[in-house]
């Protein structure tokens, strides 16, 4: 019966071993304002050193009658080194156009991207649209992963 103790702690320590894998699970950030939405997403939070990164991004128009947009804007997804906030990567959207309709989206996807050890941040950003007599200048919350060697 003295041992029972040892058995709950030693079980105990098991589960908290096994969750902290799910840390490792797809991270996303999104930002909606009205007609639009705006979607950050990386595959996993971790990454060994000589491992492929993927990081995807889209604005979403969510309204429900066609737009125009003016001027065409620029979409980026930016990638900073955490510590010190310097600018790693941006590359910008491809294949954008003046119109969207309902549910369509601008997307853009980063694959086998290779960084050194450390941490990082990446978001999306718009620049400045004009949809009739609005005006948007968006831009997502930061997702954040790390490089481990």
């Amino acid at each position: 019966m003295k041992n029972n103790p040892f058995i709950f702690i030693g079980i105990l320590l098991l589960l908290v071993g096994c969750n902290n894998n799910s840390s490792n699970e797809p991270v996303k950030e999104e930002k909606e304002i009205d007609p639009f939405s705006l979607v950050i997403e990386g595959d996993k939070k971790i990454f060994q050193e000589d491992e492929s990164i993927q990081i995807s991004a889209y604005l979403k128009y969510i309204g429900e009658k066609d737009i125009e947009l003016t001027p065409l804007p620029n979409i980026t997804i930016v990638i900073r080194n955490y510590d010190g906030g310097n600018v790693i990567e941006e590359i910008d959207f491809n294949d954008m156009k003046t119109t969207m309709k309902n549910g369509e989206k601008f997307t853009q996807t980063l694959s086998n991207i290779n960084l050194e050890p450390g941490k990082y941040d990446a978001f999306v950003q718009t620049s400045p649209l004009s949809v009739g007599s609005r005006q948007f200048s968006l831009s997502s919350a930061p997702i954040n992963f790390e490089v481990k060697n």
